[in-house]
């Protein structure tokens, strides 16, 4: 049997077993920067539409585990089942996911973040963003269900429907408590140059490496920190900055002395990328730069 063949077979039995009140399909689940996997969901037809949750199976392994002999057809759909009991939902989750769509409810958990306008183009279509450079700003709620689950949703088109506010107010909002959130900037370079000193004798062109900042909250998405216009201009004061986007999660400030430039820190972003990050965490693939005169991020020239 072929993987369209079983995925087909799981798909009517499951229908046949749950029955008519319950849908069951099969989605690409999409992640950040054009990552994905197929995920079978079993969904009841009463949950409010544009914002239900189910538990998502991975159908691959199932299958190869079918294909090698380690368990045919029905033991496949019998474990199917039970990972899709032990995954559901409790009662407060339902309750919490349906505060979701009351604007209200989520006006304070709303926040920006960043990702990569090229590499999400799939996603973008069905989320509400803002176009920035060469990046998109897209807006997610997090949340927290204690003892269960911590996360965020993306905000699709859809919900900002439901919350009856335009993309401008969500934006308003979203920068509102991004500015709360508690973002710092930390001098990474003070600890390369405590652990280098005496050991490595840095090249003079370089030494402007030995003064960076990382900026972030220490939480998801923390690349976001440079739409805080206030805070930048507290932090760069008169000097102007290269900004390495390290991952979606974080953007390290590296001053434009004249000691080291964009090609070199172009260099640095792709390494890191290439082998430091996982492909969904990555932001972009070049640095930017933040002009303190005009107080403004702008691509590097």
């Amino acid at each position: 049997m072929i993987y369209e063949e079983f995925k087909q077979k799981v798909v009517a039995r499951l229908k046949y077993f749950y029955g008519k009140d319950t849908e069951v399909k099969i989605d690409t689940i999409q992640r950040d920067n054009g990552q994905g996997y197929e995920g079978l969901m079993v969904v009841p037809k009463s949950m409010e539409v544009g914002c239900s949750i189910a538990p998502v199976v991975r159908l691959n392994g199932f299958y190869d585990a079918y294909k090698n002999g380690e368990m045919d057809f029905d033991g496949c759909i019998e474990k199917i089942c039970s990972v899709i009991k032990s995954s559901e939902p409790s009662e407060y989750m339902f309750m919490s996911v349906n505060k979701l769509l009351d604007w209200n409810c989520v006006k304070d958990s709303i926040y920006p973040i960043l990702l990569s306008a090229k590499e999400n183009r799939g996603q973008l279509e069905n989320l509400v963003s803002m176009p920035m450079l060469d990046l998109s700003v897209v807006y997610i709620i997090r949340f927290d269900i204690p003892e269960e689950y911590s996360g965020c949703v993306k905000i699709s088109h859809k919900m900002l429907e439901h919350y009856k506010v335009s993309r401008e107010e969500l934006h308003r909002q979203a920068i509102k408590n991004l500015e709360k959130d508690n973002y710092e900037f930390r001098d990474i370079g003070a600890i390369i140059r405590n652990v280098m000193q005496g050991i490595i004798e840095v090249k003079n062109d370089e030494k402007s490496l030995l003064d960076m900042y990382i900026l972030t909250n220490s939480k998801l998405y923390g690349a976001a920190g440079i739409l805080d216009r206030k805070l930048l201009k507290e932090f760069a004061g008169k000097r102007n900055y290269f900004i390495l986007p390290s991952s979606i999660h974080e953007t390290i400030f590296v001053p434009d002395d004249g000691g080291c430039g964009k090609k070199r820190l172009d260099e640095m972003v792709k390494e890191v990328n290439a082998e430091l990050l996982e492909s969904e965490e990555i932001l972009s693939d070049h640095s930017y730069y933040y002009d303190a005169r005009t107080e403004e991020i702008k691509m590097c020239a």
